[in-house]
């Protein structure tokens, strides 16, 4: 017999707490199967927004503030509750502004999760904000105290390993952007993720060899989605996945080096511009 999982039924709800950000509910609830009932506490949340903000200078805009829960000081993204009625980009675009100052004219939605579905009711919505500036001064709420911080998107992988970012929607955040780029990268190229996986593997090894040994995952990847777009010859390679010319490969690399990247805002993707 096939098993299935056992829904509830809420019958009724009864208001527990205002609690000024959240408020607490109990429900009253049947399990369909058997009639057994039992009640149940629900965190009521308003849904929340936060922001992945990249400048042009491919640094990620972080904060610190301190957190209650914990009772420390924690590295986030800039966030916060969808105000009644608001939509969820405006909501990103107003905490962004008014947390840290910076502004976009591009954002993405990354996606959404469920903080917490066994206590509470509301989702997060999780954007990507392209080549942010700094166009005005922080507006901090009332019981708000911010610092911002930039950092370099290579190194958000050592700050996650490192514990130095543990937020949970944080990391959630930074699993969507890192889909996402895996995503646009696979939908340009139309290239099998067992190939890239190997290229990846092959590239590392060459990257070492040539002295980067500090080379995190993050820039790994960045490398070499821009790589396959630059060097169609090295894209044709990866799709065989016969031979390499180690020598025209290294080229390829070492040219990648010498060049900046910035994000191409027609097709939303990871790109290079030779420098002036």
């Amino acid at each position: 017999m096939k098993q299935s999982v056992e829904i509830w039924k809420r019958i009724k709800s009864k208001k527990i707490a205002d609690c000024r950000v959240f408020r607490v509910r109990e429900d009253f609830c049947e399990r369909a199967s058997d009639r057994q009932k039992a009640s149940f506490f629900v965190v009521e949340n308003p849904d929340w927004v936060n922001v992945i903000a990249l400048t042009h200078k491919q640094e990620v805009v972080l904060i610190e503030q301190f957190r209650h829960g914990s009772g420390e000081i924690i590295l986030e993204i800039p966030g916060g509750m969808i105000d009644e009625n608001e939509m969820p980009e405006t909501a990103a675009r107003r905490e962004l502004l008014e947390e840290t100052g910076y502004s976009s004219e591009n954002f993405i939605l990354l996606g959404k999760s469920q903080p917490n579905p066994a206590i509470q009711n509301n989702t997060i919505f999780h954007f990507l904000a392209i080549d942010c500036e700094k166009t005005a001064e922080t507006s901090f709420d009332e019981h708000e105290s911010l610092m911002t911080k930039l950092s370099p998107v290579s190194e958000i992988e050592n700050l996650i390993k490192s514990d130095k970012i543990t937020h949970s929607l944080v990391l959630a955040a930074f699993h969507k952007f890192n889909l996402y780029k895996a995503s646009e990268f696979a939908e340009i190229f139309d290239v099998d993720e067992t190939k890239v996986s190997k290229a990846e593997d092959y590239f590392k090894k060459i990257l070492l060899l040539e002295g980067y040994e500090s080379i995190d995952a993050e820039s790994l990847g960045f490398y070499i989605t821009n790589i396959l777009r630059i060097a169609v010859p090295l894209l044709n390679r990866l799709n065989d996945m016969k031979d390499f010319d180690i020598e025209n490969v290294m080229d390829d690399i070492h040219t990648l080096f010498a060049n900046k990247h910035s994000f191409d805002d027609g097709k939303r993707i990871l790109m290079w511009e030779n420098k002036e």
